[in-house]
């Protein structure tokens, strides 16, 4: 995954967006994996019995469900516009009729990107919130919720709020959060803070685009 060069007019402008784009691509591609694979790991692990004969029927229930909502939000021979209004009407019915599945936070997260990208911002801000309140989230999809619900407190201008988000993700996505930390430090003027958050984004054992975004940073910092 390449990452996208800015230079420091772009970092005094709008110091977090290249960073949480790249970030939320960086756990969005494994989301897909743990939505539709994830549902084969709790049927593998469940027990033999009655209660767990309907945990693996509802499971895979509420896939096809959503893999059908999905496919609306998708569905090439209609145009872009039909497209995120029907798939955002799938995918609100699917928090709606199945508020209590396992599947409920990745079909939140994405009412939060469409509404997103409708800059919808206060729709987005609460299906965000609702990822993180509900109790089957993965520690993949909190840290995508986190870092989308952080940015928009960013757009409030209460950095903060979204450094106390950020400093929520956990130790499994630990350079995604020093970059976001590093980020809304130089976004409150605190070049010394920012330096010691990129470094230690840039130290990940494991390299890829978020470490080179943190090497980048450094190059221009002040």
């Amino acid at each position: 995954m390449s990452a996208d060069h800015f230079d420091r007019k772009e970092l005094t402008h709008d110091p977090l967006q290249d960073a949480f784009d790249l970030a939320v691509d960086y756990v969005y591609r494994r989301r897909r994996a743990f939505i539709f694979g994830g549902v084969g790991l709790l049927v593998a692990v469940a027990a033999v019995g009655g209660y767990f004969s309907y945990s693996r029927y509802s499971e895979r229930s509420d896939s096809e469900v959503l893999l059908q909502a999905d496919r609306s939000l998708h569905d090439p021979a209609v145009a872009a516009e039909v497209r995120t209004r029907q798939g955002t009407e799938a995918y609100r019915n699917f928090v709606e009729t199945h508020p209590r599945s396992t599947l409920a936070p990745a079909a939140w997260l994405t009412l939060g990107r469409l509404a997103w990208e409708q800059k919808q911002w206060e729709p987005a801000g609460q299906a965000f919130q609702q990822v993180l309140d509900h109790r089957k989230t993965s520690p993949l999809l909190r840290t995508e919720a986190l870092l989308a619900l952080g940015k928009l407190k960013e757009q409030q201008g209460k950095l903060a709020e979204a450094k106390s988000l950020y400093e929520q993700i956990g130790d499994g996505f630990q350079d995604v959060k020093q970059l976001a930390l590093g980020r809304v430090a130089l976004a409150a003027g605190d070049a010394k803070q920012a330096r010691e958050h990129f470094l230690q984004a840039a130290a990940s054992p494991t390299p890829n685009g978020v470490t080179q975004q943190a090497k980048e940073a450094l190059d221009f910092l002040p």
